[in-house]
C-alpha cells in the first residue's frame, strides 16, 4: 500500500489551482491514510540562465512562499518541501548547487516535452521514432548533471506530455535495451523513478494493461531500482491510486520497493521545521 505523495503542486506554481493549499493537502492526507506529503511547486533557479518565460518567476524564492502558510500542526502527516526541477534539452538542470541543498528532497522532471523547444525541439513532438530517441537521450542528460546527487526521483519518467494517446506509439520504439541502460544508470546513481497518478486518468484499467508502461517498470524492476509516488496533483481530488496499485501489480513492484519517505531527509530537521519550528 502506497503511504506518500510527493509530487503535489499548490497554488503556487503557476500551473496550480488557486485553492490548491498546503492545509487542504494535509487534510486530504489525513482522510486517505498517507504518512508523508511532499509539496514539490516547480522551480527554476535565479542562478542558473535561460529559464522559459513560464519558469522565470518561479525561483526559490516564490516557492517559499508556501512555507508561511502551512499550519505548525500537521495532524499526524509526515511534511517535506521539496521541489520539480527541469532539465532543458540541452541538458541544462534549472538548479544551483546551493539551492539544491535547501530542499528535503527533488524530483527531477522528464516528460514536459510540451515546452517545445525548451525541453524538446518542437520537431520531434509528431515524429514517434525521433520522439523516443530524445527521451532516452534526455534521460540520460539528467543521469550526467552535476547535480544528480540531490535528484531524489525522476518524474514522470518516459510518459509523452504532449498527448496521452500518444503513449504506447512513442514507447513502442524504444527497446528493452535502452530502458535497461537507463534504468540501470538510475539504480547506480541512486535515483528512484516516480510513479505519477495523472499518468493514468483517463485510462481504463484493461487500457493500463496494454501499456508499454507495464514493459517498462518491469525493466525497472529488474533493474534494481527504487520508486516514488506521486499524484501530480494540482488540486486535491483523485490521486488514482488504485491504477498506480494496478500497475505496480502488473509489473511485478513490491510496496519494498518503493522508498520510505518518511524516513527522508536524513537530517534532525526537515526545511519545515528548520524554517519554522514546526511540528508533525
Amino acid at each position: 500500500m502506497i503511504l506518500h505523495d510527493i509530487h503535489i503542486h499548490t497554488h503556487i506554481s503557476s500551473c496550480g489551482s488557486p485553492e490548491a493549499f498546503a492545509e487542504g493537502y494535509i487534510s486530504r492526507a489525513k482522510e486517505i491514510g498517507l504518512k508523508t506529503v511532499g509539496f514539490s511547486d516547480h522551480m527554476w533557479d535565479r542562478a542558473v540562465p535561460g529559464a522559459s518565460r513560464w519558469y522565470e518567476p518561479q525561483d526559490f524564492a516564490h516557492v517559499c512562499g508556501l512555507i508561511p502558510e502551512v499550519p505548525k500542526s500537521h495532524r499526524g502527516v509526515h511534511l517535506l518541501f521539496g521541489c520539480e526541477a527541469e532539465c532543458r534539452m540541452d541538458g541544462v538542470v534549472g538548479l544551483s548547487e546551493e539551492v539544491a541543498q535547501k530542499f528535503d528532497y527533488i524530483l527531477i522532471a522528464h516528460g514536459h516535452d510540451h515546452m517545445k523547444n525548451f525541453v524538446m525541439p518542437a520537431e520531434f513532438l509528431d515524429d514517434h521514432p525521433a520522439h523516443a530517441k530524445f527521451a532516452v537521450r534526455h534521460f540520460k542528460d539528467i543521469l550526467q548533471s552535476p547535480l544528480r546527487k540531490y535528484f531524489t526521483s525522476v518524474a514522470h519518467p518516459f510518459v509523452p506530455g504532449t498527448r496521452h494517446g500518444d503513449t504506447n506509439a512513442v514507447l513502442c520504439h524504444i527497446p528493452d535495451r535502452d530502458f535497461r541502460e537507463c534504468f540501470e544508470a538510475a539504480r547506480d546513481a541512486g535515483i528512484a523513478l516516480e510513479m505519477n497518478g495523472s499518468t493514468f486518468i483517463g485510462f481504463s484499467e484493461e487500457e493500463i494493461r496494454n501499456l508499454e508502461y507495464v514493459r517498462m517498470y518491469a525493466i525497472a524492476k529488474e533493474c534494481g531500482c527504487r520508486f516514488t509516488y506521486g499524484s501530480d496533483s494540482h488540486c486535491y481530488g483523485d490521486r488514482q491510486l488504485g491504477k498506480v496499485e494496478l500497475l505496480k501489480s502488473l509489473a511485478g513492484i513490491s510496496d519494498s520497493d518503493f522508498l520510505d519517505m518518511s524516513r527522508k531527509p536524513d537530517r534532525k530537521q526537515n526545511l519545515f521545521q528548520r524554517l519554522r519550528g514546526t511540528r508533525t
